[in-house]
C-alpha cells in the first residue's frame, strides 16, 4: 500500500503516511463496515474523525431524527382558523341582517311610522310626512304640500243613515260648485260599510268617503290638485284603507243612559213618555191614549255635553217617528220631520228637565216609575 501524496509504501494497517503524515485512503467496504459499527456501537464522547472520500461520495454524519408534531399543529390551526371565519362570516352576516332590520325599523317607526289620528271613534293611520292640525268646527286635518286631509265628526244630524248623509254631502260639495267625476258607490273598509264619491271644482278634486250609524256620522276627504291627486291615489287608498270606527264606547254610553231612561216620565202639559228598551212613545197625557201619539226606535247616550246642550250631565235621545196619531187620525210623516231629539236633565229636587232640542220647547217632568 503507497502513500497517495508522496508514494511511500506503508503498511497495511496505518491510518497515516510515516513521510508526509497525509490520512491512509480506506477501501470503500472498510469505510461502510466501519460506519456499521459506529451506527451500532455508537462512541459516546469521542469526536468523529474527519474523513475525506474519493469519487465524490461526501459522508455526513447523520443526527437522530425526530417525529415532529408541528405539521399536525399547523393543520389544526388551519381547520380552527377556517371555521372561525366561516362562523365569524355568518355571525357577522346574521349580524348585519338583524341591524339592518333594526335600522329599517327604526326608519320605518321614526321617519315612516304610522301614527294614529283619532276622531271620536273613528281612527285612521298616517306617516309622518304629514302634518296634523288642531281639531276645528269638527274638523281634524292632515296637510303635505298641496295635499289635505280631513277627518270630519258630528253629532247633530247623527240619525242621518250612511246613503242619505252621502247624498247631503254630495249636494253640498255640488253647491259650492264642485262637478261629481265618479257618483256614490259603496266600499267596505274594515268590515263597515262607508260610501264614496270624487269631485272636482277648477283644478282641485276631493275624494268624500261618508258613513254613519245610529250614534253619528262622519267624513273623511282628500283634495289635491289634478295631476297630484291622480299620481298620490295609490298611497291615498293605503291611508283610508286604515280607516276604524269603533262603537264599544257609544255602546257602553247607550246602555248607562238607558238604565235612567227606561220607564214613565210625567212631562206635564208637554206630554206622556213611556220608554221601553226598543221604543219611545211620546203621548199627549198620562191617560197614555193611542189617540194622541207619536212612536217610533231611538238611540241614547249620557254624555250631553258633547252635544252642545249647554248641560255637564244627563242622558241624550235621538228618535226616529215610526207613526203619529192626533185625535184618532194618522200624520204622514216625511223624511225631514221623522227625527227628533230629546235631552234629559236632572234637578237637584229630583225631577228632569226634558228639553226638546228641535222645537227648543222644555218643561219640568218628573219619573213616574
Amino acid at each position: 500500500m503507497y502513500c497517495r501524496n508522496c508514494g511511500n509504501k506503508i503498511n497495511e494497517d496505518a491510518k497515516f503516511c510515516g513521510i508526509c503524515g497525509t490520512a491512509v485512503v480506506m477501501d470503500n467496504n472498510v469505510i461502510a463496515q466501519n460506519h456499521a459499527q459506529s451506527a451500532t456501537q455508537p462512541n459516546v464522547g469521542q469526536p468523529i474523525p474527519q474523513q475525506s472520500f474519493q469519487q465524490g461520495n461526501v459522508y455526513t454524519p447523520q443526527t437522530p431524527t425526530k417525529s415532529s408534531k408541528a405539521p399536525l399543529i399547523i393543520a389544526i390551526i388551519a381547520i380552527v382558523v377556517f371555521f372561525f371565519l366561516c362562523f365569524s362570516a355568518i355571525g357577522l352576516a346574521v349580524y348585519i341582517a338583524i341591524a339592518s332590520e333594526n335600522i329599517e325599523e327604526t326608519i320605518d317607526n321614526n321617519y315612516l311610522g304610522k301614527n294614529t289620528l283619532v276622531q271620536h271613534d273613528v281612527s285612521l293611520e298616517y306617516d309622518n310626512s304629514w302634518t296634523k292640525h288642531p281639531e276645528e268646527d269638527g274638523i281634524i286635518s292632515l296637510t303635505k304640500s298641496n295635499e289635505t286631509i280631513g277627518l270630519a265628526y258630528d253629532t247633530s244630524k247623527y240619525y242621518y243613515t250612511t246613503a242619505s248623509l252621502t247624498t247631503s254631502v254630495k249636494e253640498a260639495f255640488i253647491d259650492e260648485g264642485n262637478i261629481i267625476l265618479e257618483d256614490i258607490k259603496e266600499i267596505t273598509i274594515n268590515n263597515q260599510k262607508w260610501q264614496k264619491f270624487i269631485c272636482e271644482k277648477g283644478n282641485i278634486k276631493t275624494l268624500v268617503l261618508v258613513i254613519a250609524n245610529n250614534y253619528d256620522q262622519y267624513a273623511f276627504t282628500y283634495s289635491a290638485k289634478d295631476t297630484v291627486f291622480d299620481y298620490e291615489m295609490y298611497n291615498i287608498e293605503k291611508i283610508y284603507k286604515t280607516l276604524k270606527l269603533d262603537n264599544t264606547k257609544q255602546i257602553e254610553s247607550e246602555k248607562k243612559a238607558k238604565e235612567k231612561l227606561i220607564g214613565e216620565w210625567n212631562w206635564g202639559v208637554s206630554g206622556y213618555f213611556v220608554i221601553d228598551d226598543d221604543k219611545v212613545y211620546l203621548f199627549k197625557d198620562s191617560s197614555k191614549s193611542m189617540e194622541n201619539v207619536f212612536y217610533g226606535i231611538y238611540t241614547a247616550d249620557d254624555k250631553v255635553a258633547t252635544y252642545a246642550t249647554g248641560y255637564t250631565e244627563g242622558m241624550h235621545i235621538i228618535m226616529t217617528i215610526e207613526k203619529y196619531y192626533y185625535d184618532g187620525e194618522e200624520v204622514e210623516i216625511n223624511n225631514n220631520s221623522n227625527k227628533l231629539e230629546f235631552v234629559f236633565v236632572p234637578n237637584k229636587d229630583g225631577t228632569y228637565m226634558i228639553k226638546n232640542m228641535v222645537s227648543y220647547q222644555s218643561n219640568t217632568a218628573t219619573k213616574v216609575k
